[in-house]
């Protein structure tokens, strides 16, 4: 079964990332989060469609309530010894973390922050 990967319908997933889930799945299908957004009945409901089965589910965009609902329903915490497994019936969750910032000034003088292209983690909550 391939991973779940939802993403903001405006984004792309990046070559470092499009290579992990390679790697790590082998196959993925993205699930296109709106521009606008979900409402909360709407995060519910897919929540609810995504838990149907035990494909992973891995987050590239933020969806923080559809993001609580998954990892909630699925048991498993970093604060949390256990074996490293979700429980069972229960598809893992994923999510995507870059520690890594570049910095580039700009010529008004400000300077900005964006995530890195190299730097990427693909953590099981």
């Amino acid at each position: 079964m391939p991973a779940r990967v939802i993403i903001n319908e405006q984004h792309s997933l990046n070559p470092a990332q499009g290579r992990i889930l390679g790697e790590r799945f082998g196959s993925y299908e993205s699930i296109k989060i709106p521009a606008q957004g979900l409402s909360r009945a709407q995060q519910e409901a897919m929540a609810a469609d995504l838990m149907r089965t035990i494909g992973p589910v891995v987050f590239i965009s933020p969806v923080p309530l559809l993001l609580a609902i998954m990892a909630g329903n699925c048991g498993r915490s970093l604060a949390v010894q256990d074996s490293g497994r979700p429980r069972p019936g229960t598809p893992p969750v994923f999510l995507f973390h870059n520690d890594l910032r570049s910095k580039t000034e700009t010529g008004e003088g400000r300077i900005t922050s964006t995530i890195a292209p190299k730097g990427w983690e693909l953590i099981l909550l």
